[in-house]
């Protein structure tokens, strides 16, 4: 019973800074519509977990009207989190169409209304029933759907984030890897919440209590999860106006693309683009990403990309590489150069670790740095 008061508690503190969280975001200066549907999924599952908490220490004897309030948010968590990942990575507006996804929500709360119109003594011993395990013809049960429903949308936002993770393989971009790799993670918690309502729902003896405590600390560490980082992500949580240039050329390509497009084609931006990295040195920002070189050049991040790839046989960031690549060598030929470590030419030369520049180096040379360095002074 200590376990099970102290875990309480400490969930209830996690819901608690939950909705401030959601409280924060409805209120960003930003007014982004991803922060205010990320705010709203926040609400729905933490009122569930406070419920949840309420119900194990019979809080519902004194609030019965608040009893199952949230039966049903979980057809609601599905919908609104895909909806958030394609506002934060695919569009900026919601499609009308997108309301049928709420279909099974308004289903379910108009099939169980008899219940949310039965008196106070009423609504006691039905909850009395119900926690007891005692089925009630009253309320129709869900459970089973909900969970279906749930796993077809945490499916659909992984393959979602797949879509995107594929194209930011072109892009050089850390912060929005960040990024990616939290949503996934995010996706992860979700994924073990629905595995332990499966076995919740569908066990039997102990296994029920276990993995109806396991469901609740998933939920907690969800919401803790999109709590700090939407504290700590670089742009998670916070909308800037070149965020649109990242999207998938499948979301994003239309007839004005190819209006922009120079009269030399995919060559002549290529051309562009090589003429631009010498000069500038661009190469040398340690978070360069495709878009800041787009807007350098003035030409659209798809229409750059698919230049880089087309006529250069490469991508955004391998040729970014083969540029900081040749500097270091020019840093290491250079005799001036001769006090620093091999480990700050890297640095100096836009690499952010020792693995991708070792990986590239190695790639354009066909030889470690050390065996470069060795022909080096041979050569001397």
């Amino acid at each position: 019973m200590i376990i099970t008061t102290i875990s309480s508690y400490v969930l209830a503190v996690t819901a608690s800074f939950v909705l401030i969280i959601s409280a924060i975001l409805w209120k960003s200066s930003t007014k982004i519509l991803a922060n205010r549907i990320m705010a709203i999924l926040l609400l729905l599952m933490a009122s569930s977990l406070m419920e949840s908490i309420a119900n194990a220490f019979r809080l519902y004897q004194v609030f019965p009207h608040y009893f199952a309030i949230s039966e049903f948010f979980p057809f609601l968590y599905g919908p609104l989190y895909l909806v958030y990942i394609e506002l934060l990575l695919f569009r900026k507006t919601i499609r009308r169409s997108f309301s049928l996804h709420f279909i099974p929500f308004i289903v379910a709360f108009v099939s169980n209304y008899p219940f949310y119109t039965l008196g106070f003594a009423e609504k006691v011993q039905l909850a009395d029933r119900l926690l007891l395990g005692i089925g009630s013809p009253i309320i129709v049960d869900y459970s089973e759907i909900m969970i279906l429903v749930f796993g077809a949308y945490i499916a659909m936002t992984l393959y979602r984030l797949q879509v995107y993770r594929v194209y930011l393989k072109q892009v050089l971009a850390d912060s929005l890897k960040y990024n990616l790799t939290w949503l996934f993670i995010s996706t992860i918690l979700l994924f073990l919440t629905l595995m332990s309502s499966i076995i919740w729902v569908f066990g039997s003896g102990a296994m029920v209590a276990v993995f109806f405590q396991a469901q609740s600390v998933f939920s907690a560490l969800t919401m803790a999860s999109i709590g700090y980082f939407s504290l700590t992500g670089v742009i998670v949580f916070h909308y800037h106006k070149n965020t649109e240039e990242f999207l998938p050329p499948s979301t994003k390509l239309n007839p004005e693309y190819s209006q922009n497009q120079p009269s030399g084609g995919f060559q002549s931006i290529a051309e562009l683009v090589t003429e631009n990295l010498k000069t500038s040195q661009i190469y040398l920002q340690p978070d360069l990403n495709l878009y800041q070189l787009a807007n350098l050049v003035d030409v659209k991040p798809y229409l750059l990309s698919k230049s880089i790839n087309s006529f250069l046989g490469c991508s955004f960031g391998e040729l970014i590489n083969e540029y900081r690549v040749l500097h270091f060598v020019a840093l290491l030929q250079k005799q001036s150069q001769a006090k620093f470590t091999i480990e700050s030419l890297i640095y100096d030369s836009g690499f952010q670790n020792k693995s991708t520049f070792y990986k590239a180096f190695l790639k354009k040379y066909h030889l470690t740095p050390k065996q470069y360095i060795a022909q080096l002074d041979k050569s001397v």
